[in-house]
């Protein structure tokens, strides 16, 4: 079917053709009433009569229309005229990218255009669209550089019930059925369902062709084309004669993993990674290999290449002195996408012991070798390694949940590390660690409102009002050394000792991320995992006498798990990141409203058109900062610094509290006026909020010496009073709709009703230590209630007379990997909108030798 100049299909006014194919006719068009060219695709006459694909190319129109992202195409319209049906959308001024290939596009060229089309598919993949046929003929470029993704004509849509698992009959072009040779991924090759993964590996074949000029898998016929997707690895990128940075090559090759759950799990990612690329200044950026001979190397991040440049080429400074190149070495231990959680030395120093969740799935505990990459499961599925003795037997943690964002509890378990069934020893522990000649145990035990350190266990050493960590005795088995944060699901915090007659020693002030620690082999030492500013962590070696000195610090975040008595280390290199989806009643898949590193969301109002959100990460700073942001995706307006913040009730105005001791609670107006300090005094702070009223507030707070307690306060008077005894903390500080109560957790973390003018506590009957309140019902005669940390969640409405549970919704990410649990989670009072958020922790361990 042609269309000539002139003719309209409905306002638009064909003006002349711009390209046909298979899948549609395509014409550049007038829309008459807007006065803009746009671009006009007509369902090809040989499908117009098919009834299912004229299904099909509406859906594809109303679900791309709801696509929303610069890197898309932006469809504006759908109809259809005198039999004829179309889509209409934006103009494009440029060329496709198989235009401009043909020869290598340059690095940072190539690299430009990769991020932004993993951007364009990230995008895609969050609606449940997956593209099926990317290939440069698919990519548009426009003449600023700008990069489009086109024709989702093959995609595989949501709830598509009718059509999935369908073969369409008919072609694009000539070998082409649900994807082009050349580009498909071996799973669409076998016939097999396509997801997002296959996505990436076509991303991996545009990406090698931009940088190589060539084809990656191109054969002499399709079939052997084919059977190349099947079998065969790319050339080297070496080998073409273009100096390409060893990361790039290692994300192509990532991408283009034969087996589907080794690839890059996410399109968001990939963006991640090669944004890091475009962001560095200088030839710092992109830093291209140099060996002239080809080799297959492994996977390996922009991690390794950061460590690389920082430990072996660049050389750094370590305790102040400079250090050559080439005195440290490094060996990646794990390949895999998700979280390492504790690794250990075995006795032999060979042997490495590590728990991580890979891919999604449960923790597990692994043995590997440091010269031998791959790892034997111990097959304890939920279990988490804590501590390895100098007798080979293994502490590990069972039966876990998730009590906070840092920190799991559960049941302490000892056996061999030959193999064996798990030996229960204690319950309600979070950390532990062995005496030297393997015979004891220290650990931390959770006791809700407060820790306890126990050395060793049942003998009380240390208490402490807020969250203790990663015990670890030392080498003469003298000094027991440990972390303390006084506020709950932040690592803020110190470190401190505790020697046999329990005196105890801070060694620190307060850092803004302190995690993890270990002993020097002579025990002089303590070297810890900390941050001088928020999201760069680095080591540090605590002398006895509290000097400190920097061991390795590079960009990123690094923590350290072990030293050997040799000197070797075991590191992780993370990428953390807190994100924030919404759940709408009636739409099918969740929206991503993270914004910086560390989005956290803190309320959300009644019609659920806007909610709050605070960061703490790097972008956040030192004091945080809260925002206010419509559900529309819209971008969010900063309102000020500090945390935690709850609409008043008439959503004019945002409570707040500062993050850091002294914390005082201000009013920020939403519009126009200046803030307002509504407390003065030495309370630490964690959750704060209004009551309906207009005129009190409540919150958590713990006072020098106490433990945490919740408070009332009338704004006229600014003197808070207490509500509950101590050991009681807020949800929120969600107060019932007629302010009557507040929803706490007792001291046994059960959730519970105070009267908000005082009284004893009342225990609400069918809940536990698990269930965490989320929201009040309208009527204020049940609560909204989840398990902290679980994934997914699953969200119930309890009756708080009778304790019946109704289910009401579970919500979860998509891509699992690296999200522990799911430990926020906010909703409006009718349930129709819930916000949820979680921490996503890739991670990748590190053998790092020359350190000192």
């Amino acid at each position: 079917m042609s269309l000539t100049p002139g003719i309209r299909l409905g306002p638009y006014e064909i003006l002349s053709p711009i390209g046909s194919g298979g899948m549609g006719e395509v014409y550049r068009a007038k829309d008459t009433r807007l006065g803009r060219d746009v671009a006009v695709k007509v369902l090809p006459e040989a499908l117009a009569k098919d009834e299912e694909r004229l299904r099909r190319f509406e859906q594809e129109a109303r679900i791309l229309g709801t696509l929303n992202h610069p890197n898309l195409l932006v469809i504006f319209d759908v109809g259809s005229e005198d039999g004829i049906s179309y889509l209409v959308s934006e103009f494009l001024n440029g060329s496709v990218l198989r235009d401009v290939l043909g020869h290598p596009l340059g690095v940072r060229r190539a690299t430009e255009y990769g991020v932004q089309i993993a951007k364009g598919l990230a995008a895609a993949h969050e609606k449940g669209i997956i593209h099926r046929d990317l290939k440069p003929e698919n990519i548009f470029v426009e003449k600023d550089g700008h990069v489009k993704i086109l024709d989702f004509g093959l995609a595989k849509l949501p709830s598509d019930n009718n059509l999935e698992g369908k073969t369409l009959s008919y072609q694009t072009a000539a070998g082409v059925v649900l994807g082009t040779v050349g580009y498909m991924s071996p799973e669409q090759v076998r016939g097999q369902e396509a997801d997002a993964r296959s996505d990436i590996f076509a991303f991996g074949t545009v990406l090698y062709e931009m940088l190589s000029g060539k084809r990656a898998f191109q054969r002499a016929t399709s079939a052997d084309t084919m059977s190349a997707i099947l079998t065969d690895e790319v050339p080297e990128l070496s080998g073409s004669g273009v100096a390409i940075p060893e990361v790039l090559d290692g994300v192509i090759r990532h991408c283009l993993e034969k087996d589907l759950h080794r690839r890059f799990q996410s399109a968001q990612d990939i963006a991640f990674t090669l944004e890091q690329l475009t962001h560095g200044s200088g030839n710092s950026a992109i830093v291209a290999t140099t060996s002239g001979k080809p080799t297959r190397r492994l996977w390996r991040p922009l991690v390794a290449l950061v460590c690389l440049l920082a430990v072996a080429a660049a050389g750094f400074y370590v305790g102040g002195r400079r250090k050559e190149p080439g005195r440290a070495s490094q060996t990646q231990i794990t390949f895999q996408r998700g979280q390492v959680f504790q690794a250990r030395f075995s006795p032999d120093g060979q042997t490495i012991v590590y728990s991580a969740e890979w891919n999604g799935e449960p923790s597990d505990v692994f043995v590997t070798r440091g010269d031998h990459p791959g790892a034997r499961s111990l097959e304890l599925k939920g279990g988490q390694l804590l501590a390895v003795s100098s007798t080979g037997d293994l502490a590990v943690l069972l039966k876990t949940r998730v009590t906070g964002t840092f920190q799991d509890t559960g049941t302490l378990a000892i056996l061999p590390l030959a193999g064996g069934a798990p030996r229960e020893l204690a319950e309600e522990i979070t950390w532990a660690d062995f005496s030297p000649d393997g015979a004891q145990l220290a650990v931390i035990r959770d006791l809700g409102a407060k820790s306890r350190l126990e050395y060793p266990i049942e003998k009380t050493v240390f208490e402490y009002t807020g969250w203790l960590s990663h015990v670890r005795i030392s080498p003469r088995g003298d000094r027991v050394a440990f972390l303390q944060h006084p506020s709950y699901n932040d690592d803020y915090g110190s470190v401190a000792t505790v020697d046999v007659a329990g005196k105890v020693t801070v060694l620190t002030g307060n850092k803004y991320e302190v995690l993890d620690l270990a002993w020097s082999p002579n025990g002089e030492e303590i070297w810890i995992t900390a941050s001088q500013n928020p999201g760069m962590r680095g080591v540090y070696a605590l002398g006895k006498n509290g000097g400190e000195r920097p061991v390795l610090e590079i960009p990123g975040n690094l923590t350290l798990k072990d030293i050997h008595r040799d000197g070797r280390v075991l590191l992780v290199r993370e990428s953390d990141r807190r994100e924030l989806r919404v759940a709408v009643a009636g739409q099918a898949q969740d929206r991503d409203l993270s914004w910086f590193d560390w989005t956290y969301p803190t309320d959300v109002s009644r019609d659920g058109n806007t909610f709050l959100f605070h960061e703490s990460g790097v972008a956040g700073g030192k004091d945080f900062s809260q925002y206010v942001r419509k559900l529309d995706g819209s971008p969010p307006v900063l309102l000020g610094a500090g945390s935690n913040g709850r609409f008043s009730p008439d959503e004019k105005s945002v409570i707040i509290a500062a993050a850091r001791y002294p914390n005082q609670v201000y009013q920020y107006p939403i519009g126009a006026g200046e803030r307002q300090q509504l407390t003065h005094d030495e309370i630490q702070k964690d959750s704060v909020g209004p009551l309906p009223d207009g005129k009190s507030i409540v919150f958590q707070g713990t006072e020098p010496g106490h433990s945490s307690r919740v408070y009332k306060q009338e704004i006229a008077r600014g003197t808070p009073v207490p509500i509950s005894p101590e050991g009681y903390q807020l949800d929120y500080a969600l107060s019932s709709p007629a302010g009557k109560y507040v929803a706490a957790q007792g001291l046994d973390r059960r959730p519970c009703l105070l009267l908000v003018d005082g009284g004893e506590p009342q225990m609400i009957p069918g809940l536990t230590a698990l269930d965490s309140s989320i929201q009040w019902s309208a009527d204020g005669k049940s609560l909204f209630v989840y398990r902290f940390g679980s994934l997914p969640a699953k969200v119930d409405r309890v009756d708080l007379q009778t304790g019946k549970r109704t289910p009401w919704k579970t919500v979860a990410p998509m891509d699992r990997a690296g999200v522990h649990g799911i430990t926020v989670i906010m909703m409006t009072e009718d349930g129709r909108i819930c916000l949820y958020s979680y921490l996503r922790t890739l991670s990748e361990l590190y053998l790092v030798s020359g350190l000192k």
